[in-house]
C-alpha cells in the first residue's frame, strides 16, 4: 500500500477537501455530521475554552510514548492527518509558547522508566502517551496522576462536559483520556463485504439500509446467511469450498465487539458518577439473545486470522469484521490484481435503530499524566490544548483522508464518515486489562453470556460485590 500512498497523497489532499464538502449531501444524518461549518464552529469553540497564558513560554512540554506518529508530524500518516496534527502542536507554541518534545521509551520500559525516577526522587515527563492497555497497568503500579485534579485543566475542552456521565470518569477522577486528537483510526472496527458475494444472494448493497438505520444485528444475520445459503442448508459444511457469511480475524474478541456496537451496556454510573453494575439490561437481553443467535449461526465461518484473510479474497467469506486499516490490503489487492474484487465497508451493526457505535480495542492510544511530572499546571494546560486544539480536526483529517484514497462514491463517503465518527472507548475498555474485576464484568462477560447462555442479570449479580469493592478500592479512596 505504501506506494501507492507516494503516488496518490497530492491528489488524496485535493480530493479530501471536495469529497468533505460532498460526502453524504443526500442522505439525512446525526447533525452532528452534516456539514463543516459545525465542526469548525465547535473547534473555535473548544480553543476559546482553553486558559490563555504565557506563564510557561519558552518550556517544552516532555512527553513520553512509543509511537511518536501519534504526537509529531510524521510522513506516514495518511494525507491531511499529518497536516492537522502539525497545525495542533503549532497551537501550543503559538499561542502559549510551549514546545513539544517526545521522547521514545517502549511499552516494555515505561514501568521500570517511571519507578525509577520515583524512587530517585526525580521528576518524569509532564505526560504519556501509550495504549490503553498498556496505560491501565501504569494506573494500578499507582503511576499516574488524577488529570481532573491538575491546575489549568480543562475538562470541558477536553470533551467532557459531565463528569458524571462521561464514560471514562469515574467519579470526579480521570487517568487516562481517548481522545480523536491522537490518531487512533487504526484502531476502529468495522464490516467489509464483497459486492458479488452480496449480489449473487440476490441482495441489495447494504449501504442504504445502514443509512435508514436499518443495519441491525439481525439484519446482519440475514445478509450472512443468504450469503452462506448452501451452507445453511446442509447438514455438515466443508470448510475448504464451502461459502460462508462473516468472519473476522480475532475469534475471541468477536462477541465483544459484536455487543458493544450493538449498545449492550453493563457498566454504567451510579449517583456520583462511579462506575457500578447497570440494573436497567432488559433491552440489553434481547438484543443479546439476538447475538447468540449470530454467533451460533451455520454462516459464521470456522476459520480466523489470515485463514479468515484468505477465504475473504477467495470469495469464501462476504462480510469480514477487522480494523478499518485492512482498507489498506484491500485497496491495494483491488489496484495491483488482475482478479481483484469489489468491495464495500460498513459500520458494525447497531442494536437499535441508527444508534452506530465503533468500538475501539485496548491498544487505542491515550493521553495520561505521570504522578511525578516537573510542572503540574504545564500538564494540565498542555494536555487541555493538545486534546482541545485537535480533538475536532484531527477526526476530521482522518475521514478526509480514508474518503480521498479509498472512497468510489457518496454511500462509501458516508460510511467512511459514520465509522470514523462515532467511535468510542468506554472504561471497560481502558481498564479491564489490569483490573480483573472490570474485565470479569466486560469483555469476560460478554463471552460467558454467548457461550453459557445464563442472563446478563444472573451473571452480574454474581460479580458485582467483586466489581463494587475494585471500585471503591482503586477510586473511591481517592476521593
Amino acid at each position: 500500500m505504501k506506494h501507492w500512498k507516494s503516488v496518490l497523497i497530492i491528489a488524496a489532499i485535493i480530493s479530501s477537501i471536495i469529497l468533505s464538502l460532498t460526502a453524504c449531501a443526500n442522505v439525512s444524518l446525526p447533525a452532528e455530521q452534516q456539514g463543516t461549518d459545525k465542526k469548525t464552529e465547535e473547534a473555535n469553540k473548544i480553543k476559546d475554552l482553553i486558559p490563555k497564558t504565557i506563564k510557561f513560554a519558552g518550556q517544552k512540554m516532555l512527553i513520553y510514548t512509543d509511537q511518536e506518529e501519534k504526537l509529531l508530524y510524521d510522513s506516514t500518516e495518511l494525507g491531511s492527518v499529518k497536516t492537522s496534527i502539525q497545525t495542533r502542536n503549532d497551537y501550543l507554541e503559538s499561542n502559549y509558547q510551549i514546545t513539544l518534545e517526545v521522547c521514545v521509551v517502549s511499552k516494555e520500559e515505561i514501568s521500570d522508566t517511571l519507578r525509577e525516577s520515583l524512587e530517585s526522587g526525580l521528576t518524569s515527563a509532564h505526560a504519556l502517551c501509550y495504549s490503553a492497555e498498556t496505560t491501565s497497568a501504569l494506573f494500578t503500579l499507582g503511576y499516574l496522576a488524577d488529570i481532573a485534579s491538575l491546575t489549568d485543566f480543562n475538562a470541558e475542552a477536553c470533551g467532557i462536559e459531565n463528569f458524571a456521565t462521561d464514560p471514562q470518569t469515574a467519579g470526579n477522577h480521570l487517568y487516562m483520556l481517548s481522545t480523536p486528537a491522537l490518531p487512533y483510526y487504526n484502531d476502529l472496527y468495522c464490516v467489509f463485504y464483497r459486492k458479488d458475494s452480496v449480489s449473487k444472494a440476490g441482495l441489495n448493497y447494504p449501504e442504504q439500509a445502514v443509512l435508514r438505520g436499518e443495519w441491525t444485528v439481525e439484519t446482519f444475520r440475514q445478509y450472512a446467511e443468504a450469503i452462506a445459503y448452501t451452507v445453511m442448508h446442509k447438514s455438515s459444511y466443508d470448510a475448504k469450498l464451502d461459502t460462508f457469511g462473516y468472519s473476522s480475524r480475532d475469534k475471541s474478541t468477536l462477541p465483544v465487539l459484536l455487543a458493544k456496537a450493538a449498545g449492550v451496556g453493563v457498566i454504567g454510573k451510579d449517583k456520583d458518577g462511579y462506575p457500578a453494575i447497570d440494573e436497567n439490561l432488559s433491552s440489553s437481553e434481547s438484543i443479546c439473545t439476538e447475538l447468540q443467535v449470530l454467533l451460533k449461526s451455520k454462516s459464521r465461518a470456522p476459520y480466523y486470522g489470515s485463514e479468515a484473510v484468505d477465504a475473504f479474497f477467495d470469495g469464501r467469506i462476504g462480510l469480514y469484521i477487522d480494523k478499518i486499516s485492512f482498507i489498506d490490503v484491500l485497496y491495494e489487492n483491488k489496484m495491483d490484481s488482475e482478479s481483484g474484487f469489489d468491495y464495500g465497508i460498513l459500520p458494525l451493526p447497531c442494536g437499535s435503530k441508527g444508534n452506530y457505535v465503533t468500538p475501539t480495542g485496548s491498544d487505542v492510544p491515550v493521553l495520561s499524566v505521570p504522578v511525578n511530572t516537573p510542572i503540574e499546571e504545564l500538564s494540565g494546560i498542555g494536555v487541555s490544548v493538545l486534546v482541545g486544539a485537535g480533538r475536532i480536526t484531527v477526526r476530521q483529517a482522518a475521514i478526509d483522508s480514508f474518503i480521498a484514497l479509498f472512497s468510489s462514491d457518496n454511500e462509501q463517503s458516508c460510511m467512511i464518515d459514520m465509522i470514523i465518527g462515532n467511535s468510542a472507548s468506554d472504561f471497560g475498555t481502558l481498564y479491564e486489562s489490569a483490573l480483573q474485576p472490570v474485565f470479569n464484568c466486560a469483555s469476560g462477560l460478554y463471552a460467558d453470556r454467548f457461550s453459557k447462555g445464563s442472563s446478563l442479570d444472573s451473571l452480574l449479580k454474581s460479580r458485582k460485590a467483586e466489581f463494587d469493592q475494585c471500585i471503591d478500592s482503586n477510586f473511591r479512596q481517592n476521593s
